[in-house]
């Protein structure tokens, strides 16, 4: 099923978890999570949707890591209201958020240009005691200077700064890309 995965063969990862059923094999949370990001890698949120519902019938506990694979295939499909209904059904399930989980859902903001949006999941990722990384500002940095907030954008991009993260080629062309509206 990894093998499937890595090559971005879901359908073909679909007919294992069917072999193994025909086997009297039970899928695990291993099995689940790997199928669920088969269908992230392929942009096929909606099935990576069903495998996690799937894998709540058959009684498999849901962890850190089906969460944010569930919440990566919801950002790479667009899915950001999806998303944000994941990480509540993950906190009422009393799991941990961790950043990962917060850049996936500002990803998916930004992509579909809510910044406020972005920003508030920001604001929770500091409330729950976590700290954020480059990936954090990028996403937030892009999703100001696309909706012309360059005020916001550079502001991020300054707060990155002096939290002595590396920034790379994203933020600062996003950072540049700012200036240029201001």
């Amino acid at each position: 099923v990894s093998a499937c995965s890595r090559g971005q063969q879901w359908l073909q990862a679909l007919g294992l978890l069917r072999g193994m059923r025909q086997h009297a094999l039970r899928p695990t949370a291993i099995t689940y999570n790997t199928l669920i990001s088969a269908g992230q890698q392929a942009r096929e949120w909606a099935w990576s949707l069903s495998c996690l519902a799937d894998m709540e019938f058959q009684g498999i506990q849901l962890n850190l890591i089906t969460f944010n694979a569930s919440i990566s295939a919801c950002a790479s499909g667009r899915q950001w209201a999806r998303g944000l209904h994941l990480l509540e059904r993950m906190l009422l399930k009393s799991q941990r958020p961790d950043v990962v989980t917060f850049n996936s859902l500002i990803s998916a903001c930004s992509e579909d240009q809510q910044w406020l949006r972005a920003l508030g999941l920001f604001d929770q990722l500091q409330r729950h005691g976590l700290e954020p990384d480059i990936v954090t500002h990028n996403s937030l940095i892009t999703v100001c200077d696309r909706v012309q907030h360059w005020a916001h954008a550079l502001a991020l991009w300054s707060q990155a700064e002096r939290s002595h993260l590396q920034s790379d080629a994203v933020t600062y062309g996003a950072a540049a890309s700012a200036c240029e509206k201001s």
